[in-house]
């Protein structure tokens, strides 16, 4: 039986110097072929157990962003020495060119290298709802390889450098503990006793399914946080787990409450007073 290697070998092409033979050419295609299939292999190992198994959840994202990227490069060298290429005469100007890229991608590191600490620390990680600077918040999506991707509640996706969610501070609603203190302000006018204003309130915070009830520290509470010109100043602060926008549940259900107890909303108002002058005397034109 005849060896094909040597028989391979035998078989160049003119390509400058050095010459490349054809099974050269076959030890590169091969080379490439099965580091894409390795880094398929283990993209689909990865998402197969985010999908089944609540702790790689996070962690599927990992060789979708970093190590794919890794594995490319790595495999394209692999490739070119079994191509038959010395890679140390291409030493100095990989040098070079790695200097000249460096300053050129600046940004694109620093993004890259603050995913890799989001995907490391996991200061947030993939469904959880933050709020961003400017007020905007949502449900984290997906952690790429230069960019998060927030989910709005209004269905717009958002993608932040993730330089910004290293350096600015977010608030992570979901970092440990799911649940929530909400503040529902509303006001009543002055005349209506406190202890009424109290007990209205507070029924309508049971009546809302998304209040926390069971535990004592969870139980709904009304404040009385100011004095103003017209009203008293009232705040609802309740317990809840669903990070969704809920102010529109809680003020419906206190308007309906209040109108149950005739508690009127108020409403600015100005009283004019005309006060008669005396002293005026009628002049004769």
């Amino acid at each position: 039986m005849i060896a094909l290697e040597p028989l391979l070998e035998q078989i160049t092409v003119a390509f400058g110097n050095p010459s490349l033979t054809f099974w050269g050419v076959l030890r590169f295609l091969m080379i490439l072929a099965l580091t894409l299939a390795f880094s398929k292999g283990l993209r689909w190992s990865f998402r197969y157990l985010g999908n089944r198994v609540k702790f790689f959840k996070t962690w599927s994202t990992v060789p979708d962003n970093y190590f794919h990227y890794a594995l490319l490069p790595l495999g394209g060298l692999a490739a070119l020495s079994g191509l038959g290429i010395n890679l140390a005469n291409f030493a100095f100007l990989s040098g070079f060119f790695g200097l000249v890229l460096g300053f050129s991608i600046r940004s694109w590191v620093n993004n890259f290298v603050s995913g890799l600490i989001l995907l490391l620390e996991q200061p947030l990680k993939i469904g959880d709802f933050i709020e961003m600077k400017g007020g905007a918040w949502g449900r984290v999506t997906a952690i790429h390889l230069r960019s998060t991707q927030i989910s709005t509640f209004d269905k717009e996706d958002i993608l932040i450098p993730n330089a910004e969610l290293i350096s600015a501070p977010i608030i992570n609603r979901t970092y440990k503990d799911p649940t929530r203190r909400v503040h529902i302000p509303f006001r009543v006018p002055y005349g209506i006793e406190p202890p009424l204003v109290v007990q209205a309130a507070t029924e309508a915070a049971k009546s809302v399914k998304y209040t926390l009830q069971k535990r004592k520290k969870h139980q709904p509470q009304v404040w009385l946080v100011g004095l103003g010109a017209i009203a008293l100043d009232y705040e609802l602060v309740v317990w809840v787990k669903r990070n969704v926008p809920l102010y529109n549940a809680y003020l419906k259900a206190i308007r309906e409450t209040f109108q149950k107890y005739q508690i009127v909303i108020p409403f600015p108002q100005t009283d004019l007073n005309f006060i008669e002058n005396s002293k005026s005397t009628n002049k004769d034109v």
